[in-house]
């Protein structure tokens, strides 16, 4: 494993079964600064996008249809949160989360096939009905961002109210009047400025955008 950093490891792992069973070996999960690293620029899947083939071991080969990773994210000022969802898809429309979370680990720990040239023909409305899925199944994520995004700015606009008014006092006990005065005006300033700032923030949704598709089928 080459890191963004130039740091190599020789031999890591993702999951926490592997890393019991093989102590030798790193286990890489998103504490670790490095793998962070990594995901802060993640790329982006459009509709249109080869998707590639992939056969995973340890899957029924009766399952068949688009697996996708969808990242949820809400930034706005210094809030800044992410949640990730999996999504798997038939063929037919339908849709199962239990399948879309044992591919997840078995892509991870598992040996997987890929047919280089990928799926052309169907990359279009596999990426719609997939993303039809998503904005549905991650609706609680939606709204779990949502909440946390609405604490946020309620904390935020007491901290301000609570610095300013804080500030304000000790401005009316220190300088001679005129200076008193200009400085009044700075901090009303500053403080409708962030009060602007946490405004135009209180109107920023969560973004949906596609991290990874692929056909789940065995390669040719």
């Amino acid at each position: 494993m080459r890191w963004a950093d130039g740091s190599e490891s020789a031999r890591v792992c993702f999951d926490a079964r592997t890393a019991e069973q093989n102590p030798d070996i790193e286990w890489i999960t998103l504490e670790d600064p490095r793998a962070r690293a990594v995901i802060s620029e993640l790329p982006r899947c459009v509709a249109g996008q080869p998707l590639p083939v992939i056969g995973v071991a340890g899957l029924p080969d009766s399952v068949r249809g688009v697996w996708s990773l969808w990242e949820i994210s809400l930034t706005a000022d210094s809030f800044n949160r992410r949640r990730f969802l999996a999504v798997f898809t038939t063929d037919d429309g339908r849709t199962f989360l239990p399948t879309a979370k044992r591919i997840w680990d078995l892509l991870l720990t598992e040996k997987v096939q890929c047919d280089p040239k990928g799926d052309t023909e169907s990359a279009v409305s596999a990426f719609n009905v997939a993303q039809a899925a998503a904005n549905t199944q991650g609706q609680r994520l939606f709204s779990e961002l949502l909440e946390e995004h609405r604490t946020w700015l309620a904390e935020e606009r007491e901290r301000a109210r609570y610095a300013f008014e804080a500030r304000h006092q000790a401005i009316g006990r220190i300088g001679l009047p005129a200076v008193r005065e200009h400085r009044r005006k700075r901090l009303e300033s500053e403080h409708q400025s962030r009060v602007q700032t946490l405004a135009e923030a209180e109107a920023c949704t969560p973004d949906l955008n596609a991290v990874m598709l692929l056909r789940i089928g065995k390669p040719a």
